[in-house]
C-alpha cells in the first residue's frame, strides 16, 4: 500500500515538472515588438493608442504571471480577455489586415480550461496565415460550443492554409515534445494532455476558405480544486 501510494506521488510530481518546464517555455514572443511599436506611438504623440496598448501588454503579462505561479486553469471568460488584450496590440502592429471575431456562449465562459491555451493558436493563425497572406485581409474566428460532457472550442482563419499532407503530419506529431516547427501548437496539445489524458487535445482540418481551422477538445469542467494535475485540480 506505502509503495503504490508513493508511486502515484511521484508520478503526479512527474507530471507536475513536464507540465512546468512546457509553460516556461511560453514566451511573448510580441513582447519586443510591442515595445517597438509603443516607441513608434510616443514619437507622433498618441498618447490614448500607447495607453490602450499598453493596458492590454499588462493584462496579458498579468495573466502569464499568474500561470508561472501555479494557476494552471482559468474561465473561459479569463482567456478570451487575453485574446482580445492580444487582438489590441495586433490592430496596432497589423491596422487593417487582420480582424478577429469572437462567438462564444453566456453559459459556456463560467467554464474551466487550462490556462494560455487560445492565446498562442490565434498568433499561430496571424503569424503562419494571415501575415504571409500578401496585401490581402484575412480574418479570424472563435467560437465554442458544449456537446455533451465536452466543450469544443473552434479557431478557424482564411490565411494562406496548409496542404493536407502538411495537416496530416502536425496532427500525427501534436504529442510529441519538439522546440521546431508547429512548437508552441505542441505545447499547447501537450499541456491539454497532461491536465486531462491523451483523449483531449487539438486536431486541425482545412476550412472552406482555404485556411486552417484548429478543434480544441476539453472535457466540461465547472470546478477546479487545488492539487497538482489530472485528478487533484480539474473536476471532471
Amino acid at each position: 500500500e506505502e509503495f503504490i501510494k508513493r508511486r502515484i506521488q511521484d508520478e503526479r510530481i512527474n507530471k507536475k515538472l513536464k507540465f512546468d518546464m512546457l509553460m516556461s517555455k511560453i514566451h511573448p514572443h510580441f513582447l519586443y515588438n510591442t515595445l517597438n511599436s509603443v516607441i513608434y506611438l510616443a514619437r507622433r504623440d498618441h498618447n490614448q493608442d500607447i495607453e490602450k496598448m499598453v493596458q492590454s501588454l499588462i493584462l496579458i503579462l498579468q495573466d502569464g504571471m499568474a500561470a508561472y505561479s501555479g494557476k494552471s486553469c482559468a474561465m473561459l471568460k479569463e482567456e478570451l480577455e487575453v485574446v482580445s488584450a492580444y487582438c489590441v496590440i495586433q490592430n496596432y502592429r497589423y491596422k487593417d489586415k487582420v480582424s478577429v471575431s469572437i462567438e462564444v456562449p453566456d453559459e459556456l465562459t463560467t467554464a474551466y480550461v487550462p490556462k494560455n491555451i487560445l492565446q498562442p493558436l490565434v498568433e499561430n493563425s496571424i503569424y503562419h496565415g494571415i501575415k504571409i497572406k500578401e496585401g490581402k485581409q484575412g480574418s479570424i474566428s472563435l467560437s465554442a460550443a458544449r456537446q455533451g460532457e465536452l466543450v469544443k472550442i473552434l479557431i478557424a482563419d482564411t490565411g494562406t492554409g496548409m496542404t493536407q499532407e502538411q495537416i496530416t503530419e502536425m496532427n500525427q506529431h501534436l504529442s510529441e515534445y519538439d522546440e521546431g516547427f508547429g512548437y508552441g501548437v505542441r505545447n499547447v496539445n501537450k499541456r491539454i494532455e497532461l491536465l486531462y489524458g491523451k483523449e483531449y487535445g487539438l486536431h486541425y482540418v482545412k476550412n472552406e476558405s482555404g485556411g486552417v481551422t484548429v478543434e480544441i477538445t476539453l472535457p466540461y469542467v465547472t470546478e477546479v480544486e487545488p492539487g497538482i494535475l489530472q485528478g487533484d485540480i480539474i473536476n471532471v
